[in-house]
């Protein structure tokens, strides 16, 4: 399996793992289980996991703290404070961005333009460690990847 390939599973699973959390705790406000708190808690530990064995830092930092915030929720309250649940919200919403995915209500295209797209996956990862090294903020615009 290349790199892209791998980065492309990666993300997918990952994307499955935040997918998990916020199911979990869509229905929080309303009262949560303690199972329900074990599922996204074990969601946002894979994830964790799986982002620090693909160098994906950010990703892994972010699971982290969504981590620490469920774990924070012990076994299981009636009801879970608006405040929590706005931190989780966030916190999923920003899962969502590193990993690709567009803002509420838009939609990717799949096809050609993707895998134009994954191509360009390593450069990527190169620019956003040389950024982290260095302490600069990097944004890359790929145009051209419209591949008939």
């Amino acid at each position: 399996m290349t790199r892209p390939e791998r980065d492309g599973v990666f993300v997918t699973e990952a994307r499955g793992y935040v997918d998990a959390v916020d199911r979990e705790s869509s229905d929080w406000q309303l009262g949560c289980t303690a199972a329900s708190i074990e599922r996204a808690l074990r969601a946002a530990h894979t994830l964790k996991g799986a982002a620090g064995f693909m160098g994906e830092d950010s990703v892994e930092a972010l699971a982290h703290t969504v981590e620490e915030v469920i774990a924070g929720l012990g076994g299981g309250d009636p009801r879970v404070d608006h405040s929590t649940l706005a931190q989780i919200r966030m916190l999923v919403s920003a899962l969502r961005r590193r990993l690709g995915e567009p803002p509420a209500g838009e939609t990717f295209d799949s096809g050609p333009r993707e895998l134009a797209g994954s191509a360009f996956l390593p450069l990527l990862r190169q620019g956003r460690r040389l950024a982290a090294e260095h302490g600069k903020h990097v944004q890359v615009c790929l145009t051209g990847v419209d591949v008939p």
